[in-house]
């Protein structure tokens, strides 16, 4: 059987277009102009098309603990019991362990070796340290649990995994069939 990872965005997205009505999600900024509001609806769409994808296909959908707590973050409190019961049918959550710590180091002392993290601290915006950590330490819990591939939005996460595991942004929705008018053939 297969197995994925997703990232913090794609669990929220996941969630807030399956169960938006269950579990409210605050966003960081919430979409204002007309272009951001259709894409994150888009995302949204994208993920509750990815989410079935994966249930039908049986794929084992992994939540690293560090992303269940970031999505937890933005989750109400009162609505925290409601949020794990949905998680706890639909995914699985792997832990930060002792395995993955190791991979972690071994991907710091890589990514610093090669001139990925002060090439990401660089950037505009850079990309601080502790958004580095996390961000590998979601990389290197995915790797330790053997995640076939991590469904991320972050640039910052495809940089640090790259030849590592695969990862991926949500795939395009598939274009719904729509209903054409049928011409009765002439007799």
């Amino acid at each position: 059987m297969s197995q994925v990872a997703i990232d913090t965005q794609v669990l929220t997205w996941m969630m807030q277009a399956v169960f938006a009505q269950r579990i409210p999600v605050r966003q960081k900024k919430p979409p204002g102009t007309p272009a951001e509001l259709a894409v994150s609806q888009e995302r949204k769409d994208q993920a509750s098309a990815l989410l079935q994808e994966l249930r039908e296909a049986k794929t084992t959908i992994l939540i690293p603990s560090l992303v269940l707590g970031e999505f937890l973050f933005a989750v109400p409190s009162a609505k925290h019991r409601a949020a794990m019961e949905i998680i706890a049918h639909g995914f699985a959550v792997i832990p930060y362990d002792i395995l993955a710590a190791q991979v972690f180091a071994e991907l710091w002392k890589l990514r610093a070796g090669d001139g990925t993290i002060d090439n990401l601290k660089a950037l505009a915006p850079p990309a601080t340290r502790n958004g580095i950590r996390a961000d590998l330490i979601v990389v290197a819990t995915a790797i330790r649990w053997k995640a076939d591939v991590l469904y991320s939005h972050d640039h910052d996460v495809k940089t640090l995994a790259q030849g590592k595991i695969t990862v991926r942004e949500m795939p395009p929705r598939k274009p719904m069939q729509t209903d054409l008018p049928l011409e009765m053939p002439k007799s």
